[in-house]
């Protein structure tokens, strides 16, 4: 079958299965191999060994993918497939408000607002592999829309109120964590 276009050289990869099987091989092999290497936690200078653990790691992640062996919403590949193009493009948003933030003068680093992207990006990958393996689906019932939206607003406005309301002297108490995080983040090298 010949390539006419561009698009046809996608659909042929992805009727070849290397977009779901290679790809996320190559991804699992690569963040398994560099932990591994960077831990040394086989040795010093074991980057054979590394490399040979990875791969086992690999393949035992993405056979199972292949021949169907994971039951339903619990398939990793699945799961990877779903979450990391959410997850990318909150990471493009969010750097394109740094940059856009940059422009007008503000500093992120080393203020109170690191800790605060810290916050923000772990509760979006949770958020978004929740979302990937049906988490939400089984804490939140089946409601209609529009009840989430009204729930998930009066929550919003909850907090908001919160934050107006709230004691300062407590609120430093209640804060504390935050400022202990942020502190830990920016310690003098």
């Amino acid at each position: 079958m010949a390539i006419g276009s561009f698009t046809d050289l996608f659909l042929q990869l992805q009727n070849l299965g290397i977009l779901d099987s290679l790809i996320p091989f190559i991804l699992i092999f690569t963040i398994v191999f560099a932990s591994l290497d960077k831990a040394q936690i086989l040795g010093v200078g074991k980057r054979n060994m590394n490399a040979i653990v990875a791969l086992c790691i690999g393949l035992l992640v993405v056979i199972p993918h292949i021949i169907g062996a994971y039951p339903p919403n619990k398939d990793p590949i699945t799961i990877m497939n779903t979450a990391i193009p959410n997850l990318a493009v909150v990471a493009i948003a969010i750097v394109m408000a740094l940059v856009l933030a940059g422009v007008f003068g503000f500093q992120f680093i080393g203020g109170q607002m690191t800790g605060a992207v810290l916050i923000f990006s772990v509760a979006i990958v949770v958020f978004y592999f929740g979302q990937a393996m049906n988490w939400w689906n089984i804490l939140i019932p089946a409601l209609p829309p529009e009840t989430k939206a009204m729930i998930i607003a009066l929550l919003i406005f909850g907090l908001i109120i919160w934050f107006i309301t709230r004691d300062d002297a407590k609120a430093t108490n209640v804060m504390g964590w935050y400022e202990g995080l942020n502190n830990a983040l920016h310690k003098p090298k």
